[in-house]
């Protein structure tokens, strides 16, 4: 989750960019050498049908909108990792646990 403040009667959009390591269809969290991704997508709300950003490369998702209240209004990003063949499903990409990370970067435009 994450907050903008913004001065009161000023719209304004946010966004999410792919992340450092984006494909087609999918962010991607880079691990441990030697192993394959983990693929991931950020969304906009809890039911998982509208991804955050990816308007660059991968499926269309969207920005939010506001309008400046001069208080806080709070985003909140809902994460899910898809079921796959790799690191924690096995399977012919092989792979194994570890620390896996991506940085996705927020972008508020007035």
């Amino acid at each position: 989750a994450f907050q903008v403040t913004c001065t009161p009667g000023i719209p304004y959009d946010v966004d999410l960019d792919p992340g450092l390591n984006p494909d087609p269809m999918f962010r991607n969290m880079i691990g441990p050498s030697g192993n394959p991704p983990l693929q991931y997508q950020l969304y906009v709300a809890s039911d998982h049908v509208i991804p955050w950003g990816m308007e660059g490369p991968g499926p269309g998702g969207m920005s939010e909108q506001g309008v400046g209240s001069g208080s806080a209004d709070n985003f909140v990003v809902y994460g899910e990792i898809p079921s796959q063949a790799g690191p924690f499903g096995g399977g012919a990409a092989g792979g194994s646990g570890g620390t896996y990370t991506d940085t996705v970067t927020i972008t508020v435009t007035f």
